[in-house]
């Protein structure tokens, strides 16, 4: 179910990171961000953890958002999985059209792959499958 972008008030003591729902890895980093570091079965740390999905330009958005101070974290996770975070929000090309991502602040960035991303070197494994070993437990495949 996606929400409209007017529905989040940017809170200044929150780190937030927007992907495009169909880039490989996002829903894994997000998956690990929430089991690892604000599991469903520690109530009081899961409400940190916060998770939208936001329609813009008919392209789904994820839209996580932790804690201001576990930004230093989240940003190592994202190695962890062979992507980055990076500063900004995304730009929206189409055609001769240019659209930033409507949600701005100096605390929103956006989650990138990097070169050599895992995904594309291990066919055998699915976003799926690793999101599923992850809220078992289970490790991630992690990227030098």
């Amino acid at each position: 179910m996606s929400i409209s972008i007017n529905a989040i008030n940017i809170d200044p003591n929150k780190y937030y990171v927007v992907a495009l729902d169909q880039r490989w890895g996002s829903k894994a980093y997000t998956t690990a961000i929430e089991y690892r570091y604000f599991p469903p079965s520690k109530p009081d740390l899961n409400e940190k953890f916060e998770i939208s999905v936001i329609d813009c330009k008919n392209l789904p958005f994820y839209v996580m958002s932790v804690p201001r101070a576990f930004e230093k974290t989240a940003k190592k996770v994202a190695r962890q999985f062979g992507m980055k975070v990076c500063d900004g929000t995304p730009t929206l090309h189409h055609q001769s059209i240019v659209k930033q991502f409507p949600l701005q602040g100096s605390n929103v960035w956006t989650l990138e792959n990097r070169e050599r991303h895992f995904y594309h070197q291990t066919p055998y494994i699915t976003e799926d499958q690793e999101c599923k070993n992850i809220r078992k437990g289970g490790q991630a495949i992690t990227f030098p």
